[in-house]
Protein backbone atom coordinates (compact mmCIF):
# COMPACT_ATOMS: atom_id res chain seq x y z
CA UNK A 1 0.00 0.00 0.00
CA UNK A 2 1.68 3.23 -0.97
CA UNK A 3 1.70 5.77 1.22
CA UNK A 4 -0.20 8.38 0.59
CA UNK A 5 -0.02 10.77 3.34
CA UNK A 6 2.58 11.72 6.43
CA UNK A 7 -0.38 11.56 8.83
CA UNK A 8 -3.46 10.60 9.31
CA UNK A 9 -5.62 11.63 12.38
CA UNK A 10 -9.30 10.48 13.38
CA UNK A 11 -10.89 12.31 16.06
CA UNK A 12 -13.40 15.30 16.57
CA UNK A 13 -13.81 18.58 14.79
CA UNK A 14 -16.04 21.42 16.59
CA UNK A 15 -16.72 25.03 16.93
CA UNK A 16 -14.41 26.87 19.48
CA UNK A 17 -16.56 29.99 20.62
CA UNK A 18 -14.04 32.05 22.32
CA UNK A 19 -16.90 33.83 24.36
CA UNK A 20 -16.13 37.36 26.40
CA UNK A 21 -18.08 39.89 27.98
CA UNK A 22 -19.22 43.03 26.10
CA UNK A 23 -17.39 46.42 27.62
CA UNK A 24 -20.84 47.25 28.89
CA UNK A 25 -21.36 44.50 30.80
CA UNK A 26 -24.83 43.88 28.96
CA UNK A 27 -24.08 41.00 26.55
CA UNK A 28 -21.81 38.20 25.84
CA UNK A 29 -20.13 38.05 22.54
CA UNK A 30 -18.82 34.72 20.66
CA UNK A 31 -16.61 34.38 18.04
CA UNK A 32 -16.15 31.09 16.68
CA UNK A 33 -13.42 29.44 14.67
CA UNK A 34 -12.48 25.64 13.55
CA UNK A 35 -10.81 23.68 16.45
CA UNK A 36 -10.72 19.81 18.21
CA UNK A 37 -7.35 18.89 19.59
CA UNK A 38 -6.38 16.11 16.56
CA UNK A 39 -7.64 18.52 13.93
CA UNK A 40 -5.49 21.06 15.21
CA UNK A 41 -2.49 18.56 15.13
CA UNK A 42 -3.11 17.91 11.78
CA UNK A 43 -3.22 21.58 10.24
CA UNK A 44 -0.25 22.13 12.89
CA UNK A 45 1.36 19.53 10.65
CA UNK A 46 0.52 20.80 7.57
CA UNK A 47 1.38 24.35 7.67
CA UNK A 48 5.12 22.38 8.35
CA UNK A 49 4.58 20.80 4.95
CA UNK A 50 3.33 17.05 5.81
CA UNK A 51 0.58 15.46 3.59
CA UNK A 52 -2.10 15.44 6.46
CA UNK A 53 -5.77 13.71 6.16
CA UNK A 54 -8.20 13.81 9.07
CA UNK A 55 -11.33 11.39 9.83
CA UNK A 56 -14.01 12.95 12.09
CA UNK A 57 -17.74 13.34 12.28
CA UNK A 58 -19.70 16.38 11.37
CA UNK A 59 -23.21 17.42 11.28
CA UNK A 60 -24.93 18.95 7.84
CA UNK A 61 -25.49 22.27 9.82
CA UNK A 62 -23.86 25.65 9.13
CA UNK A 63 -21.36 24.89 11.95
CA UNK A 64 -20.82 21.10 9.26
CA UNK A 65 -20.38 23.19 6.64
CA UNK A 66 -18.24 25.96 8.20
CA UNK A 67 -15.78 23.28 9.53
CA UNK A 68 -15.09 20.92 6.29
CA UNK A 69 -14.12 24.25 4.27
CA UNK A 70 -11.59 25.01 7.11
CA UNK A 71 -10.08 21.49 7.14
CA UNK A 72 -9.94 21.74 3.61
CA UNK A 73 -8.71 25.42 3.28
CA UNK A 74 -5.51 24.73 5.38
CA UNK A 75 -4.69 21.91 3.37
CA UNK A 76 -5.93 18.78 5.39
CA UNK A 77 -7.76 15.95 3.45
CA UNK A 78 -11.54 15.69 4.39
CA UNK A 79 -11.95 12.00 4.62
CA UNK A 80 -14.93 12.35 7.25
CA UNK A 81 -19.23 11.82 7.46
CA UNK A 82 -21.91 13.69 7.27
CA UNK A 83 -24.30 12.71 10.31
CA UNK A 84 -27.63 12.40 9.02
CA UNK A 85 -29.46 14.27 12.48
CA UNK A 86 -26.79 15.56 15.12
CA UNK A 87 -26.11 18.73 15.31
CA UNK A 88 -22.29 19.62 14.97
CA UNK A 89 -19.86 19.88 18.28
CA UNK A 90 -19.40 23.13 20.13
CA UNK A 91 -16.86 24.65 22.53
CA UNK A 92 -17.18 27.23 24.45
CA UNK A 93 -13.90 28.81 25.35
CA UNK A 94 -13.12 31.59 27.93
CA UNK A 95 -9.97 32.90 28.56
CA UNK A 96 -8.08 34.42 31.86
CA UNK A 97 -5.97 37.33 31.82
CA UNK A 98 -3.49 35.55 31.58
CA UNK A 99 -4.53 33.63 28.10
CA UNK A 100 -5.40 29.90 30.07
CA UNK A 101 -8.64 29.20 28.75
CA UNK A 102 -11.48 27.10 30.11
CA UNK A 103 -13.77 24.90 28.27
CA UNK A 104 -17.47 23.91 27.86
CA UNK A 105 -18.05 21.50 25.94
CA UNK A 106 -21.75 20.81 24.05
CA UNK A 107 -20.68 17.08 22.74
CA UNK A 108 -23.50 14.85 24.04
CA UNK A 109 -25.69 14.11 21.38
CA UNK A 110 -24.13 15.60 18.70
CA UNK A 111 -22.12 14.32 15.55
CA UNK A 112 -18.88 13.78 17.72
CA UNK A 113 -20.81 11.83 19.98
CA UNK A 114 -22.33 9.24 17.14
CA UNK A 115 -18.98 8.58 15.43
CA UNK A 116 -18.66 4.82 14.89
CA UNK A 117 -16.03 2.06 13.34
CA UNK A 118 -18.95 2.23 10.81
CA UNK A 119 -17.56 5.31 10.13
CA UNK A 120 -14.00 4.71 9.28
CA UNK A 121 -12.33 3.05 6.08
CA UNK A 122 -9.72 1.17 7.81
CA UNK A 123 -8.14 -0.13 4.86
CA UNK A 124 -7.55 4.10 4.09
CA UNK A 125 -4.84 3.82 7.57
CA UNK A 126 -2.55 1.65 5.60
CA UNK A 127 -2.00 5.26 3.23
CA UNK A 128 -0.95 6.97 6.74
CA UNK A 129 2.84 6.81 7.96
CA UNK A 130 1.55 7.89 11.19
CA UNK A 131 -2.04 7.39 12.63
CA UNK A 132 -2.91 9.93 15.28
CA UNK A 133 -6.00 10.19 17.58
CA UNK A 134 -6.59 11.32 21.37
CA UNK A 135 -8.81 10.74 24.20
CA UNK A 136 -11.70 13.64 23.55
CA UNK A 137 -13.09 11.32 21.00
CA UNK A 138 -13.25 8.52 23.38
CA UNK A 139 -16.03 9.37 26.12
CA UNK A 140 -18.89 6.63 25.47
CA UNK A 141 -18.55 3.51 24.51
CA UNK A 142 -19.25 4.23 20.65
CA UNK A 143 -16.47 6.29 20.05
CA UNK A 144 -14.18 4.73 22.33
CA UNK A 145 -14.63 1.66 20.49
CA UNK A 146 -14.13 3.85 16.92
CA UNK A 147 -10.72 4.97 18.54
CA UNK A 148 -8.89 1.83 19.43
CA UNK A 149 -10.00 -0.35 16.46
CA UNK A 150 -8.56 2.10 13.98
CA UNK A 151 -5.16 2.58 16.69
CA UNK A 152 -5.27 -1.31 16.35
CA UNK A 153 -5.75 -1.83 12.93
CA UNK A 154 -3.45 1.08 11.82
CA UNK A 155 -0.69 -1.17 14.52
CA UNK A 156 -1.41 -4.02 12.53
CA UNK A 157 -0.69 -2.99 9.40
CA UNK A 158 2.78 -1.42 10.55
CA UNK A 159 1.88 2.19 11.06
CA UNK A 160 3.36 4.38 13.72
CA UNK A 161 0.71 5.57 16.08
CA UNK A 162 0.33 8.82 17.97
CA UNK A 163 -1.38 9.49 21.04
CA UNK A 164 -2.23 12.56 22.94
CA UNK A 165 -4.98 12.52 25.37
CA UNK A 166 -6.51 15.52 26.66
CA UNK A 167 -8.12 15.16 29.84
CA UNK A 168 -11.35 17.57 30.37
CA UNK A 169 -13.10 16.41 33.52
CA UNK A 170 -16.61 17.65 32.83
CA UNK A 171 -16.73 15.31 29.35
CA UNK A 172 -15.84 11.93 31.62
CA UNK A 173 -18.14 10.24 33.96
CA UNK A 174 -15.21 9.95 36.31
CA UNK A 175 -11.65 10.47 36.41
CA UNK A 176 -11.70 6.14 36.11
CA UNK A 177 -13.13 6.09 33.17
CA UNK A 178 -10.79 8.80 31.68
CA UNK A 179 -7.59 6.81 33.19
CA UNK A 180 -9.16 3.53 31.42
CA UNK A 181 -9.34 5.52 27.89
CA UNK A 182 -5.47 7.27 28.47
CA UNK A 183 -4.31 3.46 29.28
CA UNK A 184 -5.57 1.98 26.21
CA UNK A 185 -4.57 4.43 23.81
CA UNK A 186 -0.99 4.10 25.65
CA UNK A 187 -0.59 0.01 25.17
CA UNK A 188 -0.95 0.66 21.26
CA UNK A 189 0.85 4.04 20.69
CA UNK A 190 4.41 4.53 19.69
CA UNK A 191 4.30 8.40 20.22
CA UNK A 192 3.08 9.68 23.10
CA UNK A 193 2.58 13.41 24.43
CA UNK A 194 0.84 14.36 27.79
CA UNK A 195 0.36 17.30 29.82
CA UNK A 196 1.59 17.49 32.97
CA UNK A 197 -2.23 16.86 34.45
CA UNK A 198 -2.74 13.51 32.21
CA UNK A 199 1.10 12.56 33.36
CA UNK A 200 -0.80 12.66 36.82
CA UNK A 201 -3.75 10.93 36.37
CA UNK A 202 -1.67 8.40 34.49
CA UNK A 203 1.32 7.89 36.28
CA UNK A 204 -0.11 8.82 40.01
CA UNK A 205 2.95 11.04 40.34
CA UNK A 206 2.85 15.02 40.88
CA UNK A 207 6.41 15.24 39.58
CA UNK A 208 6.86 15.45 35.70
CA UNK A 209 9.60 13.47 35.53
CA UNK A 210 8.84 10.71 37.92
CA UNK A 211 5.20 10.58 35.70
CA UNK A 212 7.20 10.54 32.74
CA UNK A 213 9.77 7.56 34.01
CA UNK A 214 6.66 4.91 35.06
CA UNK A 215 5.04 5.64 31.84
CA UNK A 216 8.31 4.95 30.19
CA UNK A 217 8.52 1.80 31.93
CA UNK A 218 5.11 0.65 31.82
CA UNK A 219 4.11 1.61 28.40
CA UNK A 220 7.97 1.52 26.54
CA UNK A 221 6.88 3.97 23.85
CA UNK A 222 9.12 5.17 21.34
CA UNK A 223 8.78 8.57 21.94
CA UNK A 224 7.29 10.79 24.93
CA UNK A 225 6.79 14.21 25.89
CA UNK A 226 5.08 15.82 28.47
CA UNK A 227 4.73 19.62 28.04
CA UNK A 228 4.74 21.97 30.95
CA UNK A 229 3.25 24.89 29.63
CA UNK A 230 5.26 28.29 30.18
CA UNK A 231 8.37 25.39 31.64
CA UNK A 232 8.61 24.26 28.28
CA UNK A 233 8.67 20.49 27.93
CA UNK A 234 10.68 17.41 29.09
CA UNK A 235 11.06 14.00 26.44
CA UNK A 236 12.42 10.49 26.99
CA UNK A 237 12.90 7.58 24.26
CA UNK A 238 14.84 4.29 25.29
CA UNK A 239 18.34 6.00 24.15
CA UNK A 240 17.92 9.44 25.82
CA UNK A 241 16.24 12.21 27.90
CA UNK A 242 15.65 15.83 27.57
CA UNK A 243 14.38 19.26 28.36
CA UNK A 244 14.02 22.33 27.14
CA UNK A 245 12.52 25.80 27.94
CA UNK A 246 9.33 27.51 26.23
CA UNK A 247 9.84 30.43 24.12
CA UNK A 248 9.82 34.01 25.96
CA UNK A 249 6.46 35.68 24.79
CA UNK A 250 3.85 37.49 25.23
CA UNK A 251 0.75 35.34 25.19
CA UNK A 252 -3.03 36.02 24.63
CA UNK A 253 -4.34 32.37 24.32
CA UNK A 254 -3.31 28.98 25.12
CA UNK A 255 -5.63 27.46 22.94
CA UNK A 256 -4.27 24.93 20.75
CA UNK A 257 -0.74 25.41 22.31
CA UNK A 258 -0.35 21.54 23.13
CA UNK A 259 -1.48 20.57 19.76
CA UNK A 260 0.71 22.86 17.77
CA UNK A 261 3.17 21.35 19.95
CA UNK A 262 2.46 17.52 18.56
CA UNK A 263 1.91 18.76 15.02
CA UNK A 264 5.93 20.11 15.24
CA UNK A 265 6.65 17.09 17.16
CA UNK A 266 5.32 14.63 14.64
CA UNK A 267 6.96 16.52 12.03
CA UNK A 268 10.50 16.17 13.49
CA UNK A 269 10.00 12.58 14.40
CA UNK A 270 9.09 11.68 10.46
CA UNK A 271 12.34 13.65 9.29
CA UNK A 272 14.14 11.95 11.91
CA UNK A 273 13.33 8.56 10.66
CA UNK A 274 13.59 10.03 6.77
CA UNK A 275 17.47 10.97 7.86
CA UNK A 276 17.99 7.49 10.34
CA UNK A 277 18.19 10.09 13.43
CA UNK A 278 18.19 8.01 16.71
CA UNK A 279 16.07 9.47 19.48
CA UNK A 280 19.38 9.95 21.82
CA UNK A 281 20.01 12.65 24.26
CA UNK A 282 20.94 15.32 21.28
CA UNK A 283 18.02 14.34 18.74
CA UNK A 284 15.44 15.06 21.44
CA UNK A 285 16.52 18.25 22.82
CA UNK A 286 16.68 19.70 18.62
CA UNK A 287 13.34 18.41 18.78
CA UNK A 288 11.58 19.88 21.93
CA UNK A 289 13.75 23.20 20.59
CA UNK A 290 11.33 22.92 17.80
CA UNK A 291 8.21 21.61 19.34
CA UNK A 292 7.89 24.38 22.03
CA UNK A 293 9.08 27.20 19.50
CA UNK A 294 5.89 25.93 17.67
CA UNK A 295 3.80 26.04 21.20
CA UNK A 296 4.70 29.18 21.84
CA UNK A 297 4.54 30.76 19.35
CA UNK A 298 1.14 29.69 18.77
CA UNK A 299 -0.04 31.37 22.22
CA UNK A 300 0.66 34.78 20.83
CA UNK A 301 -2.47 34.86 18.41
CA UNK A 302 -6.26 33.80 19.41
CA UNK A 303 -7.80 31.07 18.54
CA UNK A 304 -6.94 27.11 17.22
CA UNK A 305 -6.32 27.31 13.57
CA UNK A 306 -5.35 30.33 13.20
CA UNK A 307 -3.38 30.55 15.77
CA UNK A 308 -0.75 27.33 14.10
CA UNK A 309 2.33 28.50 13.24
CA UNK A 310 4.19 28.01 9.66
CA UNK A 311 8.28 26.69 9.55
CA UNK A 312 9.41 30.27 8.80
CA UNK A 313 7.42 31.58 12.03
CA UNK A 314 9.26 29.01 14.31
CA UNK A 315 12.60 29.39 13.09
CA UNK A 316 12.00 33.05 13.50
CA UNK A 317 10.99 32.70 17.08
CA UNK A 318 13.98 30.45 17.84
CA UNK A 319 16.49 32.48 16.61
CA UNK A 320 14.92 35.34 18.14
CA UNK A 321 14.66 34.11 21.72
CA UNK A 322 17.52 35.46 24.37
CA UNK A 323 18.13 32.01 25.69
CA UNK A 324 21.02 30.31 24.12
CA UNK A 325 19.36 26.92 24.70
CA UNK A 326 16.87 27.77 22.20
CA UNK A 327 19.25 29.40 19.27
CA UNK A 328 20.04 25.52 17.93
CA UNK A 329 19.93 24.87 14.40
CA UNK A 330 17.00 22.56 14.28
Amino acid sequence: MPKNYDIIALGESLIDFVAARSTDGDKVNMEGTAGGATLNVMVAAARLGRRTAYITKIGSDLNGKFLREQIEKNGVEFRGRIAKTELTTLAIVSLDETGDREFAFYDKGTSMSTLSTGDIDFDFLQEGRIFHFGSVSMTNDITFEANIKAAQRAKLDGVKVSFDPNYRAHLWASENDALTAMDAGFQIADYIKVGEEEARIAAGASNPNEAAQILMEKYHPEFLAVTLGAHGAIAFSSLGQAQRPACDVTTVDTTAAGDAFMGAALHKLLEYEDRGVKLDDAALGDLLVYANASGSRSTTIKGAIPSLPSEADIIRLIFSTPSPALRLLV
